[in-house]
C-alpha cells in the first residue's frame, strides 16, 4: 500500500515542483487588474466547462485558444492563472461526486499553468509578434498540454495509451488547419470573436459526438466484412478478459473482445488491423511500430466513423 501511495505521489510532485520554479521565476503581480476581462475570463471558464459536461468523455477544452489570446493581447500571466483557477473550481464543483476528480483537476491545473508560462515566454521573447508566431504559439500550447499530459499518465503508470489520442485527433486537426489559422489574425482579446470561436467548438463536437456515438452492429458487421475481402484477415468476436484485441499475423486472425461498446469496437479493429499490417509488411522497433499505430489508427478511425453511415 505504502509502495503505490508513493508512485502515485510523486510525478504530482515533481509537476508541483516544476511550477512552483516557473512562477516564482517569471510572474509578475500587475499594477491594476481589468475587472472586466477577469470576469469574462471566469464566464467562458463557465461555458467551457460546461461543454465538457454535456459531451462527457467525448469534450474538448478551449483552453488553447482563450490562454493564446491572453498572451497574444499582451495581458500578464495572472489572467491567465485566473481563467486557469476559475476552470479548477468550476470543474470542482460540476464534478464533487466524481472519484478522484480534485486530483485529476489539480494535475491539469499545474499542467495549464506550466504551459501558458512556457508559451508566453516563448511568444515575448523569442518571436517578432507576427501571424506565424501567433501561430507557433497556439501550436506549442496545443503540443505542451498534451506532452505533460502524456508524460503525467507514463510517469504514474509506467504506460502509454492512445486513447486520449484517439479521441481528440479529430478535434484537434480541426484547430490546427481551420480554429489557429482564425486566431492567429488576432492580437486581442475580443470578445464576440471568443463566443463566435466556441459556438463553432460546439457544433464541431456535437457533430462528432453524434457520429462517434451512432456507431452501431451494422456498421461493425459491415467493417469487418469489408476489411476481411480487402486484406485477407478473419475477425472473431469473443470475450478476452482485460484485453482489447489481439491479432495473430501467422494466422491472419484478430480478436476483438466483445464486451466493448460498438463506438471502441471500431477503434480496435483498426488499432489491431494497422498492427497486423505494419508487421506484416515492415520490420520496425516497437516504439516506431507504436507511433505509427497511433497516427494510422486515429485517421482510419475517423474517416470510418464519419463516413460508415453512408453505407447504409
Amino acid at each position: 500500500m505504502y509502495r503505490h501511495q508513493k508512485n502515485y505521489l510523486y510525478p504530482k510532485l515533481i509537476y508541483l515542483l516544476i511550477t512552483l520554479v516557473l512562477v516564482i521565476y517569471f510572474f509578475k503581480v500587475p499594477d491594476s487588474l481589468n475587472w472586466s476581462v477577469a470576469t469574462f475570463l471566469c464566464i467562458m471558464a463557465v461555458f467551457d466547462r460546461i461543454n465538457l459536461k454535456v459531451f462527457s468523455g467525448f469534450g474538448y477544452s478551449f483552453h488553447t485558444v482563450i490562454l493564446g489570446l491572453i498572451i497574444f493581447d499582451s495581458f500578464s500571466l495572472v489572467y491567465g492563472l485566473i481563467y486557469i483557477f476559475a476552470d479548477f473550481f468550476v470543474s470542482l464543483i460540476l464534478n464533487r461526486k466524481r472519484k478522484g476528480a480534485w486530483s485529476n483537476e489539480f494535475v491539469m491545473v499545474l499542467i495549464f499553468i506550466m504551459t501558458v508560462i512556457i508559451s508566453n515566454h516563448y511568444y515575448n521573447d523569442f518571436t517578432n509578434g507576427d501571424f506565424l508566431s501567433r501561430y507557433s504559439t497556439l501550436l506549442l500550447i496545443l503540443i505542451l498540454t498534451f506532452s505533460l499530459r502524456y508524460i503525467y499518465i507514463f510517469l504514474e503508470t509506467r504506460k502509454l495509451t492512445t486513447k486520449m489520442f484517439l479521441d481528440f485527433f479529430a478535434l484537434m486537426v480541426f484547430e490546427i488547419l481551420l480554429i489557429f489559422p482564425i486566431v492567429a489574425f488576432f492580437d486581442d482579446l475580443n470578445v464576440n470573436f471568443v463566443l463566435l470561436l466556441f459556438l463553432s467548438y460546439y457544433c464541431f463536437i456535437g457533430f462528432l459526438h453524434k457520429k462517434f456515438m451512432s456507431v452501431d452492429d451494422w456498421q461493425i458487421e459491415y467493417l469487418t466484412k469489408s476489411l476481411e475481402e480487402k486484406h485477407g484477415v478473419k475477425f472473431i468476436f469473443k470475450d478476452l478478459g482485460e484485453v482489447k484485441g489481439i491479432c495473430y499475423i501467422s494466422k491472419k486472425m484478430i480478436f476483438i473482445d466483445e464486451k466493448l461498446d460498438y463506438p471502441e469496437q471500431l477503434q480496435t479493429i483498426i488499432h489491431e488491423l494497422v498492427h497486423f499490417t505494419v508487421r506484416d509488411r515492415l520490420t520496425t522497433y516497437k516504439p516506431t511500430e507504436e507511433l505509427i499505430v497511433t497516427l494510422f489508427e486515429a485517421i482510419i478511425s475517423w474517416y470510418y466513423i464519419i463516413t460508415l453511415r453512408n453505407h447504409k
